[in-house]
């Protein structure tokens, strides 16, 4: 027998949504900001002030950086001739600009858009695409970057040329001397913090401020973007953090901010590019394709969960090595969770939790954060059989991996689904 279904009425369908987030994400929001340019996708956009901003189109037919006043609707300034621009900081000490783009890092006068420098090497090393480029608050002469392709970390002097470098130039790591296709870093001086998403190896890495020893980490699904809120240059501290996952991808998006290390904030299912603060500190803008302005005074203390669907592995081939999910969280993302297994041989299912939550300032608290000395214990072990096997949670870990070691060679899927 074959179910038949009426017309369905998106229209309704998406005011019915729009209804049910309502009091909680639409209200927080101020505005938005959508260009017409074809193929508009924005980057970030970096607020002045209450109404002039800097933002770039990174994937329009012609992608540019622009000063733009959101009340009257007219550009300041509109610089084009760099690809992929993406990341902003700015050093108002300075007003100088600093953009990440395809090749190396950009740096502007916020007045009117002239070139102050193009840093497209750090030493002996050619900068391909950079995602951001942060300036120092205790020193605006200093930028702190990732290099994405090549995994690591750079503090650059750009007036005079002195760098130090985190990791090994085009070498990914999985240990504590190095990094995979690290992306946002947030500086904050305060707490001789440095703040840098691991993005490959799913982790938030606290290194100090002179970029050589890593203090602790907080375990993530693909992190991308992170801001600590600031006045200017100067960091609060340990005021709110605000951290969002990698766009697109096979895995649940998420923004979220938590305040003080230890108090969660906000959840958002949403993928917010370059959360920056408004400078009164009353607001946060972030990008998802168009640019968002939300009022934290609203934001915070509201969660929106709605249903996620994480794909381990799809029809992979798995040895006898096994294979190792990357951490998950329903603490973000949705306390109710079932893994669906599907494999052709009988194997062994593992949850596994860290031992250990870090308790250090400003990561530890959170369930998910550790120190780097934390090992993954078994929570519970089952025994699959081939074919389909379900694994549900009536009240999951905070953070946990999934392990699955088939008996032979085996042929893979594995999806976890998270619900409010």
């Amino acid at each position: 027998m074959v179910e038949q279904y009426g017309p369905i009425d998106y229209a309704k369908l998406a005011e019915k949504l729009r209804e049910a987030l309502r009091s909680t994400f639409w209200n927080a929001l101020r505005r938005t900001l959508k260009p017409l340019d074809e193929n508009s996708d924005l980057g970030c956009v970096y607020p002045l002030s209450e109404d002039e901003v800097i933002y770039m189109q990174c994937l329009a037919t012609t992608p540019y950086v622009a000063r733009y006043n959101l009340k009257t609707g007219r550009f300041a300034w509109k610089v084009t001739g760099y690809s992929q621009p993406f990341g902003i900081d700015y050093n108002p000490v300075d007003d100088v600009v600093a953009v990440g783009h395809g090749s190396g890092i950009v740096l502007l006068k916020a007045k009117d858009g002239s070139l102050v420098k193009n840093i497209t090497s750090v030493g002996g090393y050619t900068l391909p695409g950079i995602f951001a480029a942060n300036f120092n608050p205790a020193n605006p002469d200093e930028l702190y970057f990732t290099v994405p392709s090549q995994h690591v970390l750079v503090k650059l002097n750009y007036k005079t040329g002195a760098y130090s470098m985190f990791g090994t130039w085009g070498t990914a790591k999985t240990d504590y001397t190095g990094l995979n296709a690290p992306t946002d870093v947030e500086v904050d001086p305060p707490n001789d913090d440095v703040l840098v998403c691991d993005c490959h190896n799913n982790r938030v890495l606290r290194l100090n401020v002179a970029i050589g020893t890593v203090k602790d980490l907080m375990l993530l699904t693909r992190p991308q973007n992170i801001r600590k809120l600031r006045w200017g240059l100067t960091t609060q501290r340990l005021r709110l953090t605000v951290i969002a996952s990698e766009a697109g991808g096979l895995y649940p998006m998420y923004t979220f901010g938590y305040e003080r290390g230890r108090r969660l904030k906000f959840v958002l299912p949403m993928q917010l590019d370059a959360p920056r603060f408004t400078p009164d500190l009353s607001g946060m803008w972030g990008s998802e394709v168009e640019g968002y302005e939300f009022d934290l005074d609203r934001l915070n203390e509201l969660y929106v969960y709605h249903p996620e669907q994480a794909v381990l592995c799809n029809q992979a081939s798995v040895s006898t090595g096994g294979f190792y999910s990357p951490p998950l969280v329903p603490f973000l993302l949705g306390k109710n969770v079932q893994l669906v297994l599907v494999s052709n041989q009988t194997g062994v299912l593992k949850i596994q939790v860290p031992d250990r939550v870090s308790e250090a300032y400003s990561m530890g608290f959170l369930p998910m954060s550790v120190p780097t000395t934390f090992a993954w214990v078994d929570y519970d072990s089952q025994s699959t059989s081939a074919g389909v096997y379900t694994y549900k949670f009536y009240n999951p870990p905070p953070v946990f991996r999934v392990v699955y070691t088939p008996s032979a060679d085996a042929t893979v899927s594995l999806f976890a689904y998270f619900n409010p």
